[in-house]
């Protein structure tokens, strides 16, 4: 899941020091807020375990970049030949980028083991497990206050609520190109299933193809309703994520929004809110089949071959790690987390959607997109979606937008970084 450029500052913390001067270990991430805080902790319990242990520590250095993505800063760093030592990704598709230029080192299988085999082979190239899986999130849920009566089991129904008068219906980030992106990725999940999902995340199905059309017409249809946002289409372009969650729960100016469960930190941090003040539903279905599961996650990888930082990679995948996510309310895609260990009945039903054995979530899309089609601020994708949200709210012709954004979209994909 990225939405890093909403807290995310240039910053760097040595999380501990040392009485003997010894090499840092470095590592890069664009974690920010709760997710950042939380990071910090493990690593400082993985110096206090070291110290415990009576092995030499090592002063563990968290470095925040700007942006959405660790990959800027890292060819950077490649450039200048000073390399982290590690670095936390959201996107699988850093993983085949790095290890096939040799610049990733392989991990102990039986470390990563824990995951699903989904979420291991998203971090394996050439048959080699290349990243250990940190955290998780749950990106097919509709947010609403409790007691709001919306019927919402199925496309149709939403779109029936979006024409009833009142209080606007629905508020979107639209300012933040990512939320557009996963809408869309949620309606071609529902609508090609996971194999055509995939082609479309690989390359070999084309974007001017018919369920892409058709997600995008839905999408045209749904935004391009009268009435839908608070403070009309030109508000909604300028708002963020986080402005959507406020609308929803803080002003109650809109009853629904979606978004992944990382909605709820939103919810008790910045507004103050008990977690009770929010209920999800799963993103509906489109046509009779089953509802949709894409997800998001943060792994870390290893730059360096240095035994401390190894042992710090492993140390982040033992239960007591785990249990630090777990605490603060985030899933982790392990299959040795039993669900009654997390806080609240939602995130118990969700890590079950996740992790249970008939799961089979879908990678989040612009995480798993390269060349022209890598998703970022004022590029790629994101751009994309953020044109055709202009376009259907601004007038146009769904058609005509839809095959807009259609061309654009084979265009980039015959892009390659």
């Amino acid at each position: 899941m990225r939405r890093r450029a909403l807290l995310g500052t240039a910053a760097a913390a040595t999380l501990a020091g040392c009485s003997v001067a010894r090499r840092p270990i470095e590592v890069v991430t664009t974690l920010s807020g709760t997710e950042l805080d939380t990071f910090r902790q493990t690593v400082r319990d993985f110096e206090t375990s070291e110290e415990r242990a009576g092995k030499a520590t090592y002063p563990v250095q968290v470095v925040v970049a700007t942006g959405n993505s660790v990959d800027p800063l890292l060819q950077a760093r490649m450039r200048a030949g000073n390399p982290p030592d590690a670095a936390v990704i959201s996107e699988p598709a850093l993983i085949a980028k790095y290890a096939s230029r040799g610049r990733l080192v392989p991990l102990d299988r039986d470390n990563g083991n824990d995951a699903p085999r989904s979420w291991r082979e998203l971090a394996t190239w050439n048959g080699r497990l290349y990243g250990y899986w940190l955290k998780a999130a749950h990106k097919s849920l509709l947010w609403h206050r409790p007691g709001t009566n919306l019927n919402l089991d199925t496309w149709s129904d939403l779109m029936t609520a979006a024409g009833q008068r009142g209080t606007p219906l629905l508020s979107v980030g639209a300012a933040d190109g990512w939320v557009l992106t996963d809408w869309l990725a949620n309606l071609l999940a529902a609508l090609a299933g996971a194999d055509g999902y995939r082609r479309l995340a690989e390359g070999r199905s084309g974007w001017r193809g018919r369920q892409v059309g058709e997600a995008l017409s839905r999408l045209g249809e749904l935004w391009s309703t009268p009435g839908l946002f608070p403070g009309g289409p030109r508000q909604a372009v300028l708002t963020s994520f986080d402005g959507s969650v406020v609308d929803v729960f803080g002003t109650g100016q809109a009853h629904l929004m979606y978004e992944g469960d990382f909605v709820m930190p939103v919810i008790t941090q910045r507004l103050g809110l008990a977690p009770g003040s929010a209920a999800a539903v799963p993103f509906p279905g489109v046509t009779g089949g089953d509802r949709p599961l894409v997800v998001g996650g943060d792994m870390i990888v290893a730059l360096s071959s240095r035994d401390e930082v190894i042992g710090l990679l492993d140390y982040l995948v033992t239960g007591e790690a785990r249990k630090r996510w777990v605490d603060a309310g985030f899933l982790v895609p392990s299959t040795t987390i039993a669900s009654a260990q997390y806080p609240t009945a939602l995130s118990r039903r969700l890590a079950e959607q996740l992790t249970g054995r008939e799961a089979t979530p879908l990678f989040g899309l612009t995480d798993l997109l390269t060349g022209g089609l890598y998703g970022d601020d004022g590029k790629g994708s994101w751009l994309i979606m953020q044109d055709f949200f202009r376009d259907v709210t601004g007038g146009w012709r769904i058609g005509r937008a839809v095959a807009t954004a259609q061309d654009a979209f084979d265009a980039a994909a015959r892009r390659r970084a």
